[in-house]
């Protein structure tokens, strides 16, 4: 372990090991907000399979937790072979306790992955490496994501952007609502720092080049735009008039979530990176 923010982020997720055991809930509370997540995790494997006619991949789940996400992944796309690994040995040790037939979850540190170089063929994260509370530190990790790759393998990056949490903090401010924050251990990215910094290693994939020949499911870099436009703002604020307390996946939520992103409005976004040829 090597410094403050790094025991500040074990403590943190020990105990969401003991809160939540294996549960779904673990790490994201917001259920609807999952179900967007391993839905778009799923597809996209499906479609590289597809293109790729190879129904064995190496797949890598950066930040596993407690394995939650991964089960399920792992059953609907059961060819592949897949590894989980996660900083927090409490969720390892659950993760490991589902005995999945066809992954492997180890202790890791995105920062410095004890993984050959060119090893995987998709490393995905969910809100991991926001988890870093550095941008140099993070960028360890991006570089890291780089080595284990294969030439040309992808990277699906569902992680948090403070360009979407400026947008609909403005629209909860015109109405008199608190800004939301990033949460005390979690640092979001900036866009520009970013994109400058993986611009070498990474091509960034327009989600339109992904939608070809594809059914039943669009990809999209604001999937959860709209759904954190009616959760974070519109409910939030109906539920302020009424002085009723603001609870996740109300009736009210669920009517709209399966509405199509519009807009810039959730931090939370899905960047779709291939690595560049050396």
């Amino acid at each position: 372990m090597s410094n403050k923010n790094d025991q500040l982020i074990l403590n943190h997720y020990q105990e969401e090991a003991r809160k939540h055991g294996c549960k779904q809930t673990a790490t994201m509370p917001d259920k609807i907000y999952r179900d967007k997540e391993i839905e778009l995790v799923t597809n996209f494997i499906r479609k590289v399979m597809n293109d790729k006619s190879d129904n064995c991949l190496r797949i890598l789940d950066l930040g596993c937790g407690n394995g939650a996400a991964l089960s399920l992944v792992s059953e609907s796309l059961s060819s592949n072979i897949y590894w989980g690994i996660d900083f927090c040995s409490d969720f390892i040790s659950i993760a490991n306790d589902r005995n999945l037939s066809n992954c492997t979850f180890n202790h890791g540190d995105a920062r410095s992955l004890d993984f050959e170089d060119n090893f995987f063929d998709i490393v995905y994260s969910e809100r991991c490496l926001i988890n870093i509370l550095d941008w140099e530190e993070q960028k360890l990790a991006l570089k890291e994501l780089y080595r284990v790759l294969k030439p040309e393998g992808f990277y699906l990056m569902l992680e948090n952007f403070t360009d979407g949490l400026n947008n609909i903090n403005k629209a909860r401010s015109e109405f008199g609502l608190k800004a939301l924050k990033e949460a005390y251990h979690n640092k979001y990215f900036d866009k520009k720092l970013f994109f400058d910094y993986i611009n070498p290693m990474f091509t960034n994939i327009n989600p339109v080049q992904l939608n070809s020949n594809l059914i039943d499911y669009e990809f999209t870099n604001n999937y959860m735009s709209s759904y954190f436009f009616i959760s974070r703002f519109l409910h939030a604020l109906l539920s302020t008039a009424v002085n009723a307390e603001f609870v996740r996946d109300t009736e009210f939520v669920k009517f709209f979530s399966f509405l199509p992103p519009i807009g810039n409005y959730a931090a939370p976004q899905a960047h779709y990176l291939q690595k560049k040829l050396s």
